[in-house]
């Protein structure tokens, strides 16, 4: 199966689309306060980007939920969120390793 044929139609209408963006981009907003409290504890780099340290946080565990409709531990919520609060860590470093290997996609984007 090709992966074009797992594309589904849009979800919902524009209004809705914008009005879920809102209510997660509020979310996300409430739940950088807590990446706020780790950076002043040092618990954190305080470079990061709070909300896409948020958003690193909960992929996990939304492709769980909502992709795979696995239940979610305690655990794996603890362990996604200590991973993304490590992801500030040596990103560039390990982004400059990355463009360094060859792509093993590219063979299948030119099928």
């Amino acid at each position: 199966m090709r992966w074009q044929q797992l594309s589904l139609p849009p979800a919902c209408s524009i209004p809705r689309r914008d009005a879920l963006r809102g209510f997660y981009s509020a979310r996300h907003g409430e739940a950088a306060a807590i990446v706020a409290r780790a950076i002043a504890a040092g618990e954190v780099d305080p470079q990061v980007d709070a909300t896409e340290i948020i958003r690193l946080a909960v992929a996990p565990l939304f492709h769980r939920l909502f992709i795979t409709h696995e239940p979610v531990t305690a655990e794996q919520a603890r362990r996604a969120a200590d991973v993304a609060a490590r992801s500030g860590e040596n990103t560039d470093r390990h982004l400059n390793q990355l463009a360094r290997q060859p792509d093993p996609y590219a063979q299948a984007r030119t099928a």
